[in-house]
């Protein structure tokens, strides 16, 4: 009896499929670099993309490469927002990016539109010193980040520099993963109330 109870409750648990597998997708603008994100720009990076079914966001990042302000203004910093629906500006670069230009060339000239991921300033302004930059979203952000993209799959980001940020290149990395079925949670359920109910068994 013990051998066909202990085997019923294997089954269940090999039964259960691994539904915690991260997967990861990757975008960039282009060109990646924004054209070094030139100080009398600002830019809207727009993002066409689905979160696929049966996933959903667990994480998501910005990351710029080797960026470093190259002009030796002490003022520097560069801003980043995350957009619903991004604004297609004046000036078309390519499919995904447009820019216009900063008449304010100091401050967030997409302040109030979509949400603030953050602010970055480069304290050397030094080639030497080039380093990556992340923004990694909140918990907040991450919210409003699935509900930008549920609300037509068209999202994407703004960056205005104030001053010229060389770089090698901008990502946007958002990590999913699946989602259990009904099916699954049952499943587990059952393997857990299983497990205590035979070891409670054995003890007997």
């Amino acid at each position: 009896m013990k051998k066909i109870v202990t085997a019923f409750f294997i089954s269940i648990i090999l039964l259960i499929p691994i539904s915690s597998q991260a997967l990861i997708y990757e975008f960039q603008p282009n060109p990646s670099n924004m054209y070094d994100l030139n100080h009398d720009f600002y830019y809207s990076w727009s993002i066409d993309w689905a979160i696929p079914a049966e996933e959903e966001i667990w994480s998501a990042e910005i990351v710029i490469s080797n960026i470093w302000e190259g002009q030796g203004d002490v003022n520097n910093i560069l801003h980043v927002n995350l957009l619903d629906s991004p604004p297609v500006l004046n000036f078309v670069i390519s499919d995904n990016l447009t820019w216009d230009f900063d008449e304010n060339n100091y401050g967030n000239a997409l302040e109030g539109n979509g949400i603030s991921l953050g602010s970055w300033h480069d304290p050397y302004s030094d080639w030497d010193h080039r380093t990556d930059v992340t923004f990694a979203f909140n918990d907040s952000q991450l919210t409003s980040l699935a509900s930008f993209i549920q609300n037509g799959n068209n999202f994407g980001f703004g960056f205005d520099p104030d001053c010229g940020f060389v770089n090698d290149g901008i990502t946007f990395r958002v990590e999913t993963a699946n989602v259990p079925e009904p099916g699954t949670l049952i499943l587990l359920g059952a393997g857990i109330l299983g497990a205590g109910f035979f070891a409670r068994y054995r003890r007997k």
